[in-house]
């Protein structure tokens, strides 16, 4: 009888576990980074007798996490390929929408000025169109002294924030080799479990550096 109720309490210990672990996927189901966890069932080893090998229950042998490195690496890529075009489009939209607006963009300004050459040369005599020619001209001058001034002022917003981004990778990669040790403790302590919950937070910070990239 009491070999019977202990394999009977092995049973309950293990699906409590089993519980306990799925309780905790639904808790995080919202949780940035969390990767889902399972409770792995073995069979424990059989008692042997004069009858035959009798069965001693159930044990969970290990809490995994259902993660892939290889999708993680792809996500990484993909996420810092995504994020550095996206800055570049960012920036290449800035300057184009500041070279081809229809009505103050460089072309409109080249264009005036041509047809105010074009008329000075249909009436080269008169002052008023020398003096439109003359009015175009520093128009175009103005025009590329205010593109230079811009430009300016978008790479110094370029490079403030890369500062700005390079301050934030280096506390990222900090608190990543920090994770490491953890890990790598935590690994050390005899168990032979793996800290899932360190593992999952550090692969998040991980992908977070990776979002940071320009």
């Amino acid at each position: 009888m009491g070999d019977m109720l202990s394999t009977g309490v092995t049973g309950l210990l293990a699906f409590q576990t089993a519980l306990d672990t799925i309780s905790n996927n639904i808790s995080n189901v919202n949780t940035p980074g969390y990767s889902e966890e399972t409770a792995n069932l073995v069979t424990n080893p059989a008692t042997p007798t004069a009858e035959g090998s009798i069965g001693n229950g159930v044990s969970v042998a290990s809490v995994t996490r259902s993660y892939s490195d290889y999708l993680d690496a792809q996500t990484r890529s993909a996420t810092s390929s995504y994020n550095q075009f996206n800055t570049f489009s960012g920036l290449a939209d800035s300057i184009n929408n500041m070279f081809s607006d229809p009505s103050t963009g460089l072309s409109a300004t080249l264009q005036s000025f041509s047809q105010a050459i074009q008329t000075m040369a249909n009436t080269p005599s008169q002052s008023s169109t020398r003096q439109a020619v003359l009015n175009q001209a520093q128009a175009v001058i103005s025009q590329f002294q205010s593109y230079q001034s811009n430009l300016s002022q978008l790479g110094g917003q370029v490079n403030t924030q890369i500062q700005s981004e390079a301050s934030t990778i280096s506390s990222l990669a900090q608190n990543i080799a920090g994770l490491n040790q953890s890990i790598m403790a935590a690994q050390n302590n005899g168990t032979g479990q793996a800290p899932n919950s360190l593992l999952d937070e550090n692969i998040f910070q991980e992908v977070i550096n990776g979002l940071r990239a320009l």
